[in-house]
């Protein structure tokens, strides 16, 4: 018998609930040199994608897109050597868990444009201000693109897209496909999101 659409919505629905439980699982105990968290939406996975691009295609590097709620997954993880945050509400128990990596001599980094973040920065301990980039800002990708250096043209595209995802109305007509796309990507399962990111790198 043939399913309605409502049963293959339903089973849809379960299958991506069921890989994005995959995902964290993946996360727990995971290890590299760098690991890179950005938030689980468009502005999130072009942040990750400047970062693809800068540490380059050789390096021992994760990344993960998680959900806002889902921030209690970045102390699970195990960076070797640094850990990177990007679009993602700063708190005072990550703070804390800054504070130990920083302590263990694992460089950090964590930058977003979330007025939460801003008000929690206020109260930041001295030695953690400059491993916490956190600005008003039209996006987050804008503030990894300016700090990263970037200015290739391929960078630049990911960085319009990126504003064009979190609501820049100004942005020109140039990567309005690109951005509604990838807003209908992120409603999909993880490896998705991060073939997309990859694709983002590498091309724009």
């Amino acid at each position: 018998e043939r399913p309605s659409l409502q049963e293959v919505l339903k089973y849809t629905l379960e299958l991506i609930k069921n890989l994005r439980e995959v995902h964290r699982e993946k996360i727990k105990g995971s290890e590299a040199d760098t690991i890179i968290f950005t938030h689980y939406d468009g502005d999130g996975v072009c942040c990750g994608a400047l970062y693809e691009r800068y540490l380059g295609e050789n390096s021992d590097k994760k990344i993960f897109h998680i959900s806002q709620k889902d921030r209690y997954l970045i102390e699970k993880a195990r960076p070797k050597k640094m850990l990177v945050a990007a679009d993602l509400v700063l708190n005072n128990e990550l703070i804390e868990y800054l504070s130990d990596l920083t302590k263990k001599g694992i460089e950090v980094k964590w930058i977003d444009h979330h007025k939460e973040s801003l008000d929690v920065y206020k109260n930041l301990p001295d030695y953690l201000k400059d491993k916490v980039l956190v600005k008003n800002a039209g996006s987050a990708t804008s503030l990894v693109y300016d700090y990263l250096g970037l200015k290739d043209d391929i960078s630049r595209r990911i960085k319009l897209i990126g504003d064009r995802c979190d609501g820049e109305r100004h942005m020109s007509e140039e990567v309005e496909e690109d951005a509604t796309i990838l807003h209908k990507l992120v409603r999909l399962s993880e490896p998705v999101v991060s073939r997309a990111r990859r694709e983002l790198a590498c091309y724009g």
